[in-house]
Parts: structure tokens; C-alpha cells; sequence
């Protein structure tokens, strides 16, 4: 299993082990690190961040550009609602249809995945929800 912490769109960070998760899903589960089931409805959530461990690096200062790295992808610029920001590479395909105004090419997903610019970070992946996202740019 792997481990998560979820950022809810409350601010609230669940951490635990991912049991259950589909890109289409409604619904996730995780065992949390008391060792029970919880259930979280996607559209609860702002992203999940797929992470080496659970303590982090606290003191640690993440980079903020883009790098060399061996992971290949597209450059990607995402503003959360709540006012953060974040930069990867995208995994997949673009979730919009390009446009003025952003608009879901498959209903079906409920988000995306980036890979963090900084691969010293303690995240793996991140799992962004779409209906978190206020903007997004291809870099």
C-alpha cells in the first residue's frame, strides 16, 4: 500500500495507507495510521500527494523550478482555489480542453497527475482534484 496524505479543500491533512483509489471513483478509502478504514469523497479533497514518508523533511525547501530530471513530461502550472501553487511535470494527457475558459474534456475523471519539479522532495506523485483547480497552464 502506498502512502498518502490527503489535503482536503477545508485544510485538513489526513495521512495514512492508500486502500482503494480510481481516477473515476467517487470515493476513496484509507487505512489511517490508527489503523482503521476512513472513507473520503473525492470532491472533498484538494489533491493527494503520494509521499516517501509521513514526517517529511520540515526544514527542508523544495525548489520551485523546473530541473533536469529523468522523468519526461509536460511543464504544468496549477492554482488551487484556496491561493497555492504548485509546478510539475503532467503524467497523462491535459484534463482540459484548451480554451478561454477551462472545461473538463472527460467528466468521468476526477483529476490529474504530476510529477514535482523537485525530485529531492518528499513527494512521489500528486493526485490533483479538477474541481480544486482556479487555473492551470501548460508551460
Amino acid at each position: 500500500m502506498e502512502k498518502v496524505v490527503l489535503h482536503l479543500k477545508n485544510g485538513t491533512l489526513v495521512k495514512g495507507f492508500l486502500v482503494q483509489f480510481n481516477e473515476e471513483a467517487d470515493e476513496l478509502r484509507i487505512l489511517t495510521r490508527k489503523g482503521y478504514t476512513e472513507r473520503f469523497y473525492i470532491d472533498d479533497l484538494k489533491a493527494i500527494f503520494f509521499v516517501k514518508t509521513f514526517e517529511g523533511k520540515p526544514k527542508y525547501r523544495e525548489t520551485k523550478r523546473y530541473e533536469e530530471i529523468e522523468f519526461k513530461g509536460k511543464r504544468i502550472y496549477i492554482k488551487f482555489y484556496d491561493g497555492e501553487s504548485i509546478l510539475g511535470y503532467l503524467q497523462g494527457e491535459f484534463p482540459w480542453k484548451k480554451g478561454f475558459h477551462l472545461s473538463v474534456q472527460n467528466p468521468h475523471k476526477k483529476g490529474f497527475f504530476i510529477v514535482p519539479v523537485d525530485k529531492q522532495s518528499n513527494n512521489k506523485k500528486i493526485f490533483v482534484v479538477i474541481s480544486s483547480v482556479e487555473d492551470v497552464a501548460l508551460l
